[in-house]
């Protein structure tokens, strides 16, 4: 992937009407055909400002479906051809040349005084887990004053501890592992920034855009997008860098969201390529892997035990479209136990006969259900699985022979 953009001015020009020129050209290889959505517009909030339409070009040309998504930013579907795809744009913005607004005095409000729509940006993410870093957040900027000197104080500590590199850019590590990596790039530092300020209940939200060295000295690294996030202080969003823990000028917003999963630059829908366990079933479960400015959905190594359906990881982080929501999906995905097996208990306990399911190593399958008792109390969840594949739906219907058994006794 190759992004460019280029400014116009390099001086520092506080309150002065500049206007900047920016881009992108990405290029994939695709061998075979491949939907994608493409988060690579200028953000709604800025369209006022374009001098030239900011029109994303694709060679070849394909047909663009464009959408809004829940956060607002523009998203594109498309349907990649087998080959080389090329998407670009090049546009001229108006900016008002101001920095950074710096606001000490703005306060942070009390949980039950936030908008309704600004608290899920209290709540965890994918790559923010505010569990994790909740005791280290309170440990370290609980004596701290609330607001403005608190998120100061975290941007701080942020772009003190991390350093940033190019080589230990990682598409899954999220802020815990930042935090102990101590090193990665920009959006690893707004994870960090943003998990540590929800775990002081400062609402914190995740940005991508493009912002060039204006006012700056010219970095001499190839450009790329860069990332930064929003806090909720005094009724306003502000801006935040904890990379450059400075005030910049010229930021071009694309997209906001929770964190990096939610404004994917590109986001690519590979066809599974399954292997057969039997019948129905799939070897393997559909994963999703942040990769920098683009996401990928594709088939993840195939684990014994995992066909697909059973376990495969929702498109969301919501709980509600996950069968098991007090259950995390890294954790699903982690799991290594027979086909069948439900909560992923590391025990083989009992054997089960049920027609049309069998192993590749004993004949019969496996369950963990450590008794029938176990799996009545487990048939809640199996009518939501029962559609999903037939083990489940074997499962299904052995629950419901036991619960009738136990309820009508032995004849």
């Amino acid at each position: 992937m190759v992004t460019d953009a280029q400014r116009c001015g390099t001086a520092r020009l506080n309150g002065v009407s500049m206007k900047i020129r920016a881009g992108y050209a990405i290029s994939y290889d695709c061998p075979q055909p491949t939907p994608m959505i493409l988060t690579l517009s200028v953000h709604p909030s800025r369209i006022g400002d374009l001098l030239t339409w900011d029109r994303m070009h694709v060679d070849p040309p394909v047909p663009v479906n464009t959408y809004h998504d829940s956060f607002g930013n523009f998203c594109h579907v498309i349907r990649a051809p087998t080959g080389r795809l090329t998407v670009s744009t090049d546009f001229m913005v108006q900016d008002n040349g101001q920095p950074d607004v710096i606001a000490p005095q703005a306060e942070q409000h009390a949980l039950e005084n936030l908008p309704v729509e600004v608290l899920l940006y209290l709540l965890g993410s994918r790559y923010c887990e505010t569990d994790r870093l909740s005791n280290t957040a309170w440990s370290l900027f609980g004596q701290v004053s609330k607001g403005w000197p608190l998120v100061k104080a975290i941007c701080d500590y942020v772009h003190d501890r991390i350093t940033f590199s190019y080589q230990h850019a990682s598409p899954t590590k999220t802020a815990w592992d930042v935090h102990n990596e101590r090193r990665g790039v920009c959006r690893d530092f707004a994870h960090l920034a943003v998990t540590l300020c929800r775990c002081m209940n400062v609402p914190a939200r995740y940005c991508t855009g493009y912002l060039g060295d204006i006012g700056v000295p010219l970095d001499p690294a190839p450009m790329d997008f860069s990332a930064w996030f929003e806090v909720y202080l005094g009724s306003l969003w502000y801006t935040f860098d904890a990379r450059h823990n400075h005030p910049r000028i010229g930021r071009i917003l694309m997209a906001r969201g929770r964190d990096a999963t939610d404004v994917a630059i590109v986001t690519l829908v590979r066809p599974v390529h399954a292997r057969g366990i039997q019948g129905d079933h799939r070897r393997g479960h559909a994963g999703r892997v942040n990769c920098g400015a683009f996401t990928r959905w594709g088939q993840a190594p195939a684990r014994p035990g995992n066909p697909v359906g059973l376990f495969s990881p929702a498109p969301t982080r919501s709980s509600n479209n996950h069968p098991f929501p007090h259950r995390t999906r890294s954790s699903l995905r982690k799991t290594d136990m027979p086909v069948g097996s439900l909560f992923g208990r590391k025990r083989r306990v009992k054997r089960l006969s049920i027609p049309g399911n069998r192993t590749r190593s004993g004949g019969r399958l496996l369950c963990t259900a450590a008794s029938r008792a176990m799996l009545i109390s487990m048939a809640r969840f199996l009518p939501v699985l029962k559609h999903r594949c037939p083990t489940c739906r074997s499962l299904y219907e052995y629950s419901e022979r036991a619960e009738q058994s136990r309820v009508s006794g032995p004849d």
